[in-house]
């Protein structure tokens, strides 16, 4: 069983770290993109609005990588808590908070702790090399 008070700490340094890179949740569907190398651009993407969450889409655009490859991670934001967590991945789908082991999927006992650990590194890695303050994108899709 995932320890809840680690899960907790994950998302409020999660929910720190995004608010860093987001400017403006408060519009559907706005986009911030940067890079962290020339063959490493991120994009969040805020999928949902609600008055206290969002719900953000996360990626890795590298035209050097397939696309199977490359991360992507659904994230609910709740501002009044100020937590993120990760709530799917495109490779696992909806995570549940805790799975049987073993089971068809192989998927961890602890998959949902595993992908916000995950999403806290990436963070950390966003923040400390990218090379230019997150640009706003005018993408509607």
């Amino acid at each position: 069983m995932p320890s809840l008070i680690q899960l907790s700490a994950l998302h409020e340094q999660n929910y720190q770290m995004l608010d860093q890179l987001v400017q403006n949740w408060h519009e559907a569907l706005s986009t911030v993109q940067f890079e962290t190398s020339q063959q490493l651009v991120y994009q969040i993407k805020i999928i949902e609005c609600a008055k206290y969450t969002n719900l953000i889409e996360m990626r890795q655009l590298s035209a050097s990588l397939p696309a199977l490859l490359q991360p992507l991670l659904q994230i609910r934001v709740y501002h009044d808590a100020k937590l993120a967590e990760v709530v799917k991945n495109k490779n696992i789908g909806r995570i549940q908070p805790s799975y049987d082991y073993p089971n068809k999927r192989m998927l961890q006992k602890d998959e949902k702790t595993q992908n916000n650990v995950f999403l806290n590194d990436w963070l950390k890695f966003s923040l400390k090399h990218g090379m230019a303050v997150p640009l706003p994108l005018n993408i509607r899709s």
